[in-house]
């Protein structure tokens, strides 16, 4: 079984830093009111893990027309939740299907010439990251990073080779993981039944 260090990321990214307004385009998410049919998913907090994974079905659409269709998320988009306590980035990719991010979301919109979007998303989701997020929405009633703030943050980007470098790291951590979580399942179902089994023959046994 292959074990991934998360501190081999930081070793591999700390090279170039640069702002993310240099290497992406940022708007700020569409705000509707969802439903439960529509042509486009409508993406919320909800629909994500701490970890930036889209989880579950998602339950809430909305109608795109040619009034907001530039609202439609681009394949390579980076969502990033810049309002509340977690500030996780997930990536977008067409095979997900039409889908608009809501207003929690800062989009960002890499320049494919200097970055693969889902390095953004790796790079953000690590701990190291969230932490400089949390201290700028520090303050605040209601913890919120502005568009401007997010164009600023600065972080370190490689050349494509460790990028993707990083990428594979992350798909053998993921794997690992789900690896990990399958044995723990089938360990949990063993002592269950080991447990059931000792009850039923000593109910057997007194009877």
């Amino acid at each position: 079984m292959i074990y991934v260090h998360l501190y081999e990321f930081e070793k591999l990214y700390k090279t170039l830093e640069v702002k993310i307004k240099h290497i992406a385009e940022l708007k700020i998410g569409f705000h509707a009111k969802p439903t439960d049919t529509g042509n486009a998913c409508y993406l919320q907090a909800k629909h994500f893990d701490d970890e930036g994974n889209q989880v579950g079905e998602v339950d809430t659409f909305v109608e795109i027309d040619q009034t907001n269709g530039l609202h439609l998320l681009k394949d390579g988009d980076v969502i990033f939740a810049a309002k509340g306590n977690r500030n996780f980035t997930w990536t977008y990719r067409d095979d997900f299907g039409p889908a608009v991010a809501s207003s929690i979301f800062i989009i960002l919109r890499p320049n494919r010439e200097e970055v693969i979007p889902e390095y953004i998303s790796t790079i953000f989701n690590l701990p190291v990251s969230r932490e400089k997020f949390q201290a700028l929405a520090a303050g605040s009633g209601i913890p919120s990073i502005r568009k401007s703030e997010l164009a600023d943050f600065t972080f370190s980007l490689p050349d494509f080779d460790t990028q993707e470098k990083i990428l594979k790291l992350k798909t053998m951590h993921q794997e690992e993981l789900r690896l990990t979580n399958a044995i723990l399942e089938q360990k949990q179902i063993r002592y269950n039944s080991i447990i059931n089994t000792l009850i039923t023959h000593s109910i057997g046994h007194n009877n």
